[in-house]
């Protein structure tokens, strides 16, 4: 078949992982919620409200947040960026408190109507199932599509679609990190059930209010991988997917010890980390 010489064409395996991922990202938390709905008792209200609590107090407040103190046009920028370390500490504490904060207020307007462990499980799958969406799922898709149908245009011998830039990207990259992207959302996914899991404890067990700084602390240390990384400090994607791997798991752990607590504490006092 006829081809322009000179032409860009993404490969077929890229086309492939950008699809898997993006489908991956867009359907998977939300299948797993499926999946265990009947098992765990899970309810799609607190789902749904997972997935505003991520519009609302990530891409409203802490978008906002982070242009306004490290933006390009921020006074503060060059010098967060100077500071490896202030950056870390100042990118983890500042979406902990964020995060973990409206999670605290969105399980605390829910109690009434929802207060079982289930309820965690599932607003961490709402907000998971958003953050997919919204940083790989349906970009990837897109782009995925669009390199397709270049890809046929020029074969046929027909001028490519117009975003040369993005085909110039696509074909580039090799497979492997479109596929990392859509499993970096995943491992993000199960860090956010766990820190999910404490901060509905700290709302719904008295006196337990301390899991909500807890978590807070622990969303600061599970994203420091992803603040050294943005900063170009944190440059070996083995290390970076390896921590945040081991954390993702941790975060799981963390998750099955709060179940275990308010299980033995429907019969007495429990605290999640009494296995300490």
């Amino acid at each position: 078949m006829p081809c322009i010489c000179g032409a860009v064409i993404i490969r077929q395996s890229n086309i492939i992982s950008l699809m898997a991922s993006g489908l991956l990202c867009v359907f998977g938390p939300f299948t797993v919620f499926l999946l265990l709905r009947r098992k765990l008792s899970l309810k799609f209200i607190p789902f749904a409200c997972g997935a505003i609590l991520y519009m609302v107090f990530v891409l409203l407040i802490e978008h906002f947040y982070f242009d306004l103190l490290s933006g390009p046009d921020s006074p503060f920028k060059d010098a967060l960026i100077a500071n490896p370390a202030l950056y870390m500490l100042f990118a983890g504490f500042s979406a902990g408190i964020i995060e973990e904060g409206g999670r605290y207020l969105s399980f605390h307007i829910m109690k009434k109507w929802y207060s079982d462990f289930p309820v965690s499980i599932s607003s961490s799958l709402g907000f998971s199932s958003f953050d997919g969406i919204y940083h790989v799922g349906v970009r990837f898709i897109i782009y995925a599509i669009l390199a397709i149908q270049h890809n046929f245009r020029v074969h046929a011998g027909n001028p490519g679609l117009e975003y040369l830039s993005i085909f110039r990207t696509l074909s580039q990259a090799s497979f492997s990190e479109y596929l990392l992207a859509g499993l970096e959302r995943i491992l993000y996914g199960g860090i956010h059930i766990g820190l999910s899991t404490l901060v509905w404890y700290s709302v719904v067990k008295p006196g337990c209010t301390y899991l909500l700084y807890g978590s807070i602390l622990l969303h600061a240390i599970f994203t420091a991988p992803a603040a050294l990384r943005e900063i170009h400090v944190l440059q070996s994607p083995s290390i970076y997917f390896s921590v945040l791997a081991s954390f993702s798991l941790v975060s799981l752990f963390i998750g099955f010890l709060v179940h275990r607590a308010d299980v033995r504490g429907r019969r007495e006092p429990s605290d999640p980390f009494s296995l300490f």
